[in-house]
């Protein structure tokens, strides 16, 4: 019950927040998920595990000052190949 209070406050703190921030928060959780992929795998699978991510020209344009609506949803699909890709590789060396 207390995980699910504090999550509920962290929800509610969210929306409240402007819209480019709210892009800020998704696209730092994205980034997270990504080096905690890439951690797990490279630390179970250390000579098998490429360490490659995937880099695209839409997440260099979230590093702008200001960026379009645009720029956000393409850097968000960016990220979520990515960590499918880690997924993918993390699952394919485990053989599960």
């Amino acid at each position: 019950m207390y995980q699910e209070d504090r999550f509920n406050k962290y929800i509610e703190k969210y929306k409240k927040l402007k819209l480019k921030d709210k892009q800020k928060v998704i696209i730092n959780l994205l980034k997270e998920d990504i080096a905690f992929l890439q951690k797990l795998t490279e630390e179970t699978y250390p000579s098998e595990f490429s360490g490659e991510m995937l880099y695209n020209r839409e997440i260099l344009d979230m590093n702008k000052q200001e960026y379009t609506e645009d720029d956000f949803s393409e850097a968000v699909l960016v990220y979520c190949y990515s960590i499918r890709e880690l997924l993918a590789e993390y699952l394919e060396k485990g053989e599960i």
